[in-house]
């Protein structure tokens, strides 16, 4: 999908592969403050009227699609997108999903997970900051892609 950032040309989302991503929603009640782990993306309905207010949106980045809106609808696996935000990882995969109203971020939002018996070193403890705790787990987790049996 194409998205604008303020002051810059369009650009797909996927240019930004080898860093994390934050999609977001619009529509939801929550306030959102930039996060410098991530980028982050606002996605809009596309239907010509914005449903967030700059207050509420402080990025400068927005895909505003209404094919875009649909296949996140699809991903999220929801009719009610308003509010959700998903986490895409450093390769491009979906990593976790935030449901709307929902205050901080834990361990049951990660969707893409190896369910390996613990490491040597044992499991890794929560961090205080949910988020945080999310992305060190996706980093330390990354998605395999397995073809015919194989890792590829």
């Amino acid at each position: 999908m194409t998205v604008q950032c303020s002051g810059k040309p369009p650009r797909l989302l996927s240019s930004w592969r080898g860093q994390r991503l934050r999609i977001v929603a619009a529509g939801g009640e929550q306030r959102f403050q930039e996060d410098p782990r991530m980028v982050t993306v606002f996605l809009e309905p596309g239907t010509g009227t914005s449903t967030d207010t700059g207050a509420q949106r402080p990025g400068d980045c927005v895909a505003d699609s209404p094919a875009a809106w649909s296949a996140f609808s699809l991903i999220a696996a929801t009719d009610r997108l308003a509010g959700t935000q998903l986490i895409v990882d450093r390769d491009g995969w979906l990593r976790a999903r935030g449901e709307p109203g929902k205050g901080a971020w834990s361990d049951d939002d990660l969707l893409c997970r190896t369910e390996q018996a613990p490491s040597a070193r044992g499991p890794q403890p929560l961090a205080p900051d949910g988020l945080g705790a999310l992305i060190a787990r996706m980093d330390a987790e990354p998605v395999r892609f397995v073809k015919g049996g194989f890792v590829h």
